[in-house]
This record gives C-alpha cells, sequence and structure tokens, in this order.
C-alpha cells in the first residue's frame, strides 16, 4: 500500500474516531470484496473493522444470537449493543476489491486503530499468502537434492519429480503462479 493511500486511511478514521460517525451508512456490498466497520448507534464508535463478501458484514449480530462466538471481545461489545436496545451499524468503508487489496486496507487499518477497535487479529491470511506460508515450510523440509540422490539411486522419473515439486513451490513463493 503506498503512502498516499496510507494516508487517506488514516484520516478518514482519525475523523471519525474524533468527530463521531458523519451519520450516512453505505450498505453498498457489491459483488466483490469490501472492508467494513461496525459501529455502536449509542455513541457512533466504531468497534470492529473487517473484510467480506456478500453479507459478511451482517452475519456478527446474528452469530451472536446463535451463541457462535469467535471473538469474545467483539461479541461482548455486540451483546451490550443489543442489551441497550441500541443497533449495530454497518458502515461499508471501501467496496469492489479484489481480496488481496481487501485484506491490505484491512491489516493496515486494524493496525492503525487496534487499541480502540475489538479485533483479535491483525487480518485473516488471503489464500495465496497461505499458500505461499505453506510453500516455503515444505521446501524447507525438502532434502537438499545432492544428499536426496546420494540416499538410494533414484531414476530418472524420481529426479524429474522432485524438479517439478522444487519448480512449483519456487513459483508460489515468488509469486508467478498466482490466483484470487
Amino acid at each position: 500500500m503506498n503512502e498516499e493511500i496510507k494516508k487517506e486511511h488514516k484520516q478518514i478514521i482519525d475523523e471519525w474516531f474524533i468527530n463521531g460517525f458523519n451519520g450516512t451508512i453505505n450498505k453498498n456490498y457489491g459483488s466483490k470484496y469490501y472492508v467494513y466497520f461496525l459501529i455502536d448507534s449509542y455513541n457512533n464508535e466504531i468497534f470492529y473493522i473487517g473484510k467480506g463478501k456478500n453479507k459478511r458484514a451482517e452475519n456478527h449480530v446474528s452469530e451472536y444470537k446463535k451463541g457462535i462466538i469467535s471473538n469474545h471481545k467483539k461479541y461482548q461489545r455486540i451483546g451490550n449493543i443489543l442489551s441497550n436496545k441500541n443497533k449495530v451499524l454497518i458502515h461499508i468503508y471501501k467496496n469492489q476489491l479484489n481480496e488481496h487489496d481487501a485484506l491490505r486496507i484491512e491489516k493496515q487499518l486494524i493496525q492503525n486503530y487496534k487499541s480502540k477497535i475489538t479485533n483479535s487479529q491483525s487480518g485473516t491470511l488471503s489464500k495465496q499468502e497461505a499458500t505461499i506460508i505453506w510453500a516455503k515450510e515444505i521446501k524447507q523440509k525438502m532434502i537438499p537434492f545432492h544428499i536426496w540422490k546420494l540416499i538410494k539411486k533414484r531414476t530418472n522419473f524420481e529426479k524429474e519429480l522432485y524438479y517439478k515439486q522444487l519448480n512449483l513451490l519456487n513459483n508460489l513463493i515468488s509469486k508467478k503462479l498466482t490466483w484470487d
């Protein structure tokens, strides 16, 4: 994320925390990923920042009501809001994003405001980020070729498979092989 975008995000959220919610709720989910805020209607404070697709932002209250608790601080806050007969408001901060950009924005916002929100993690990993971590772990566990071939005599087919696996892992790690 470039510095200009970071500055824009920080300014918008700083104004929100200092001046409060401006009254416009944007629930335009769109068909792609989005970054959203959960807001306490009593004091207009943002208490959670997330990324989602479809109606993910709306699921937090229904999960609370069903007893599905993945983040105790967030669900305690939702419980307090609802028990005081207030509402959990949703504001779509930015929409029409691909997963990678949504994760990047979400992580940056959470990082900047982690002391003021109930998020327990600094954003989730995309499929690609998780795959890169997995590929690095597998590659690290691989026996180096010069040792591997000495353990027992290898056929040309086995050697070819070894190199194909190594090439695939390297392409995943270097992001030559990508997906959304």
